[in-house]
């Protein structure tokens, strides 16, 4: 309503219109300015990009903590059926008590995940890089 105030002669002569994505705001350029180039706002658009990196990095970074869990459960699966050999062998060819040579029992080890080149599991270099993505 303000805009329309402005006599139409002087509203055709603005050429270039600089704002954000806003789709009312874009209506109302169009109306009050109609021989008006509209031009986005280059910050709205970097702006709009850092969301979008965000989200990827989100997914990737759950996809990987998905991946490390079914890793981490596979391993311990793989542990306990070693152990259970390891039980059923052990029964099966038990020890002379007097003899105390040999190695010591295996016993399960921890799961140690996956590490990339840097030292850091996927999951801890996806939540490190959330900064350094807006940054450069």
């Amino acid at each position: 309503a303000v805009l329309k105030k402005i006599p139409e002669s002087e509203r055709e002569k603005v050429t270039e219109i600089t704002m954000d994505f806003s789709d009312s705001m874009f209506s109302i350029a169009k109306q009050c300015f109609p021989k008006a180039t509209i031009v986005i706002d280059c910050f709205h658009i970097v702006q709009r990009l850092c969301e979008g990196l965000e989200e990827m990095r989100l997914r990737f970074k759950r996809l990987a903590a998905t991946e490390a869990k079914k890793e981490a459960v596979a391993f311990a699966q793989n542990e306990d059926r070693k152990a259970k050999q390891r039980a059923y062998y052990r029964k099966k060819h038990p020890r002379n008590k007097k003899e105390h040579r040999g190695r010591k029992r295996i016993r399960k080890q921890k799961y140690k995940p996956t590490l990339l080149a840097n030292g850091e599991t996927k999951v801890e270099m996806l939540t490190r890089s959330r900064n350094m993505l807006a940054q450069s």
